[in-house]
């Protein structure tokens, strides 16, 4: 999706011009990275945890949670196969 922001097309890569490939590169690992920020939010200890969590147990946030995640992994697991099986499946050049 991120492929428009800048010129990361075939034939700018094959005339040497790799700026937008290395801008999108670096952008792309720091959202991954930007989980780190939000570790000091986790508790420290167990009692921590166990005083957080206290009465408070939520099975539909559990389920959307755990739908999210496998739904998350599944995508990527399908547009990596895609990605070898059918290059440009995804209307990229």
């Amino acid at each position: 999706m991120l492929l428009g922001v800048w010129d990361v097309s075939k034939e700018t890569m094959e005339n040497g011009d790799l700026s937008g490939f290395l801008k999108l590169t670096v952008f792309t690992t720091l959202i991954q990275m930007s989980g780190i920020l939000l570790v000091k939010l986790l508790p420290e200890t167990k009692e921590e945890l166990m005083r957080l969590n206290y009465g408070h147990f939520s099975k539909i946030g559990g389920g959307i949670f755990l739908t999210v995640t496998i739904l998350s992994l599944l995508y990527s697991v399908v547009a990596g196969v895609l990605n070898i099986v059918d290059p440009g499946w995804s209307g990229e050049s």
